[in-house]
């Protein structure tokens, strides 16, 4: 779903700019959003997208002093970042020998976070990242493309893979054993949140592979197994980014006919039955990413200029923010902590994970 639907859902799109779709997370608060502040999908989930190689979605700014490095025990290299008193620190992560690395979900509040990487062949695969910096790469069995979009407090991994004929289908990984999980009866789909409870947020397309030319329409499985298919007022396409443990859904739409998100997008927040849409000042498309039980939201927008920041929503007020020296800045995640994941494209264009410290 991301350059599949991952070209929607979270890699850097081309919309005038690039976008990717991200995966994320409602919560309580969600109903206090203020629709009166606010109104492409990206990768949340993910979230949220565009091929791969796309180098303008990303995700955050700024640097912090003290010393705090992340240790790749795979790689067997530390990255290094200095923090300055009461600044973030931001952290560059790439998974060893790829040429392109996302994260799109997490960290769990054990500090693993899901994302993928893109081998030398083009080939893109899953993996987890724990706290410590041991990756562990996956792929759905049989799969040409593997995308884990989020992973929730129990370790659940929810994501969309190919299978060999191109089709997209949506899986959840839990302790070990893969599940194929689709919306019954459409072409393809794709799954993009889990929450503690069960319920899972996720998007049916219109084609076999969820990407270019494909509309796309959210939905929610409950865990009682039932099927909710739905699009806010108006739009022609959406797709659920996640969905909270009191039933909130989030994610992004389009009114624009035509591949979901490829031209024009917004944020939405569904609570009890009613639709807000969120958008930061400024943002001309938005995608939402992840978001926390203290309510905070984290996501992508595009300002007038085509500038691609990354956005914290927290307490009623929007914070933008860049990866420090990022063409493009992406958030695809917050935990309870308040650490921000996502995805970069660097100065020259390539793509690189991220994780934000408060």
């Amino acid at each position: 779903m991301k350059a599949r639907m991952s070209q929607m859902m979270k890699r850097p799109a081309e919309l005038a700019g690039l976008l990717l779709f991200a995966c994320l997370f409602a919560s309580t608060a969600f109903a206090q959003i203020d629709s009166g502040v606010c109104g492409q999908p990206l990768r949340g989930g993910g979230n949220n997208r565009q091929p791969r190689n796309c180098p303008q979605l990303s995700l955050i700014k700024r640097i912090p002093s003290d010393l705090i490095s992340l240790t790749n025990q795979n790689h067997g290299e530390q990255l290094n970042q200095n923090k300055l008193p009461g600044q973030p620190t931001y952290i560059q992560v790439d998974y060893p020998g790829a040429v392109a690395t996302d994260i799109n979900g997490g960290p769990n509040l054990e500090g693993t976070s899901v994302g993928n990487w893109t081998d030398t062949s083009g080939a893109i695969h899953g993996f987890t990242l724990t706290a410590q910096g041991n990756f562990t790469s996956f792929d759905f069995p049989g799969s040409t493309f593997t995308e884990p979009n989020y992973i929730n407090l129990e370790g659940v991994i929810v994501g969309l893979y190919h299978d060999a004929a191109g089709t997209s289908h949506g899986f959840v990984l839990k302790n070990g054993n893969f599940t194929t999980l689709d919306y019954p009866g459409e072409p393809g789909s794709g799954l993009s949140g889990i929450n503690p409870l069960g319920d899972i947020a996720g998007f049916y397309c219109s084609t076999p592979v969820c990407g270019a030319g494909s509309t796309l329409h959210s939905f929610v499985l409950s865990r009682t197994g039932v099927y909710t298919s739905f699009d806010p007022p108006d739009a022609t396409g959406s797709y659920a980014s996640t969905v909270s443990a009191i039933g909130a859904v989030a994610g992004s739409y389009t009114t624009v006919a035509g591949t979901t998100c490829e031209t024009q997008c917004e944020g939405y927040l569904l609570f009890r039955g009613n639709y807000t849409t969120i958008s930061p000042p400024g943002s001309v498309f938005t995608v939402m990413g992840g978001g926390n039980l203290q309510n905070n939201l984290v996501g992508v927008y595009l300002d007038a200029s085509g500038n691609g920041h990354g956005f914290l929503f927290a307490n009623g007020a929007y914070t933008s923010f860049d990866y420090p020296g990022a063409a493009f800045t992406q958030a695809t995640g917050i935990n309870d902590l308040g650490e921000i994941v996502g995805i970069i494209a660097d100065s020259a264009g390539n793509q690189h994970g991220f994780i934000r410290t408060p």
